[in-house]
């Protein structure tokens, strides 16, 4: 069986990570097997080591950067016939920002894989393209042989929401690797916690620094990992309310080993999320994790592993990350149970073999 991966993706994001990750998983016993990408990715991918993990792979860039769909279907129909793929397994922000990727597989007439990342409810569909956005869900559903998302939270809003079919819409969670073993950790003070994203308004950066500043006390520092439009702002807030000498900004960041495994908690603060790939990656370094209690986030974390707060609920949010700070014994309790959980539910192997499973059904 040869699989034709793709993604339009012109970021590095985590979701990008999973099929890139995914696709080498499968390749190795589906020799042959071609991934596709955004040419603007490529950078990063060859900087994460990509390269070297995939000679299984036949990796290539999509020439044609058109934003019309229907001039990326065509390149991407005759890459789809020249590898004689069986089957398209295809990363979707939204099924009206690729419908290439449909179109595609309708045209070569092989079996076609949508993974949902993106987690929008149907309120979310806004603008005078909204007929046309919702017609594209609908398209997406129906020319769809499966409808993979990566949250149970999701799927609902799949079915309920978009009118996806029950029998064609499925959960398999996003897997990562991670350390082989529980690393033994030592909490010391200050309490250092980390935020991973991309700085804008949806990830609440700000109100993080906010409720820290509020607690007015010493003993804490914050480390923003990742680039954003909210960079420079949140920068100038720091200065003004003398926060630099608490809070490190370090970019964009392809490797955080070093960094997840030099701080205590991690913290998100989304106001969406279908399954975080950075809470993930917390959890295989041992890492409790203070979430707002959202989406996806429900399935990774609860108070055995950290604390989900509700996005409002500044009480709970004041309790959470005063209780970060005083109990190191709550973090040692709950650090074993972050590890295990990602061990035994979010990684890497257990994603790669239901999708072979899927795959091997179609």
């Amino acid at each position: 069986m040869k699989i034709f991966f793709y993604s339009d993706s012109s970021y590095y994001s985590g979701a990008e990570k999973i099929l890139d990750e995914l696709s080498i998983g499968l390749g190795k016993n589906s020799p042959g097997s071609q991934l596709v990408l955004n040419p603007k990715i490529r950078p990063s991918l060859e900087a994460s080591g990509f390269n070297a993990r995939s000679s299984n792979l036949e990796v290539s860039y999509l020439a044609d950067q058109s934003k019309l769909n229907i001039f990326k279907a065509g390149q991407l129909t005759r890459m789809i016939k020249r590898t004689g793929a069986s089957v398209v397994v295809a990363n979707m922000w939204s099924p009206y920002a690729n419908t290439a990727a449909i179109l595609s597989a309708g045209r070569a007439r092989v079996p076609l894989v949508l993974i949902f990342h993106y987690f929008e409810q149907k309120r979310d569909v806004s603008g005078w393209l909204r007929p046309i956005k919702l017609w594209a869900y609908r398209f997406a559903f129906k020319r769809a042989d499966r409808i993979v998302t990566v949250s149970q939270a999701h799927r609902k809003i799949l079915i309920d929401q978009f009118g996806c079919p029950d029998e064609k819409v499925l959960v398999i969670h996003n897997g990562i690797t991670g350390p082989d073993k529980t690393i033994s950790r030592t909490f010391d003070k200050p309490r250092k916690f980390l935020m991973v994203g991309t700085l804008e308004a949806n990830k609440g950066q700000r109100a993080v620094i906010e409720r820290l500043k509020n607690l007015n006390r010493d003993d804490w520092t914050l480390t923003l990992v990742g680039s954003g439009p909210l960079e420079e702002p949140l920068r100038a807030f720091c200065r003004a309310e003398n926060l630099s000498d608490k809070i490190t900004f370090l970019g964009r960041q392809d490797n955080l080993k070093d960094i997840y495994s030099s701080h205590d908690v991690l913290i998100n603060n989304s106001d969406k999320e279908n399954l975080s790939v950075a809470i993930m990656e917390a959890m295989s370094f041992g890492l409790p994790v203070i979430a707002s209690n959202v989406g996806g986030n429900r399935e990774l974390v609860d108070d055995q592993n950290g604390w989900l707060v509700g996005s409002n609920d500044e009480d709970g949010w004041r309790a959470a990350l005063s209780e970060a700070i005083d109990s190191t014994a709550g973090l040692e309790k709950k650090s074993p149970v972050a590890y295990s959980r990602w061990h035994s539910q979010f990684n890497q192997d257990k994603m790669i073999i239901s999708y072979q499973k899927l795959l091997e059904e179609i």
